[in-house]
């Protein structure tokens, strides 16, 4: 179990100007900001076997991070250190930090096994992520609210082998292929931004060491 925190001076936030085109620019929106937070991560042997040629196990592992952000965020300090060029009018004066999820979740289940002294291997590897809802954009006090991305789920599979100087790695991410989507919260009414899918990415690779 592991507490961390950090303090930010002049964070920059990406944020709708008050125009008529609603354009979007980047700025110091505030004079601080903060992190803080627990992670938790275990590890577990769920089973091993060896003998005198031969071994294998079972083993999973689970990590989780919990945030609690905030900062500052200042119309006046936009518009004095832009000389006037930036202009915000946000709806607060207190937000979650810009792109940090308040929970993340990693967990992951492995078996292996070695033979023939350790020459010969193989270990095969399935990994699940979730990211949380999390900050994208401000928006300011009309009609326009802040954008944020959606949490969403992921699953890794990873394949490895060894034959004395022969190794082979297969992979195959992001399995579930999840819609990406980022809302506006609106006043009146959420809408979509964007959505789309990352798309299933599988490889395979060969090595031999000489």
């Amino acid at each position: 179990v592991t507490a961390f925190g950090k303090y930010i001076k002049d964070p920059i936030n990406q944020f709708v100007m008050s125009s008529a085109s609603n354009d979007f620019t980047y700025a110091n929106t505030g004079d601080w900001a903060y992190v803080y937070g627990l992670e938790l991560d275990y590890r577990k042997t769920i089973y091993q076997i060896s003998n005198a040629s031969s071994s294998q196990k079972l083993f999973g592992g689970l990590n989780l991070s919990f945030m609690k952000t905030e900062q500052e965020l200042s119309n006046e300090k936009i518009n004095e250190e832009t000389e006037g060029k930036y202009i915000a009018s946000f709806v607060t004066d207190r937000e979650e930090l810009q792109g940090a999820a308040p929970i993340l979740g990693n967990a992951s289940l492995s078996y292996q096994r070695n033979w023939n002294d350790a020459n010969n291997s193989l270990i095969a590897t399935l990994v699940y992520a979730y990211t949380s809802d999390r900050l994208y954009l401000l928006g300011y006090a009309g009609e326009i609210g802040n954008q944020i991305d959606e949490a969403y789920h992921d699953i890794d599979f990873i394949l490895k082998t060894r034959f004395n100087k022969l190794e082979i790695t297969a992979q195959l991410k992001n399995i579930l292929n999840p819609n990406l989507t980022r809302i506006q919260r609106n006043k009146k009414t959420d809408h979509i931004v964007l959505q789309y899918q990352e798309g299933i990415e599988y490889g395979i690779s060969i090595s031999y060491k000489l």
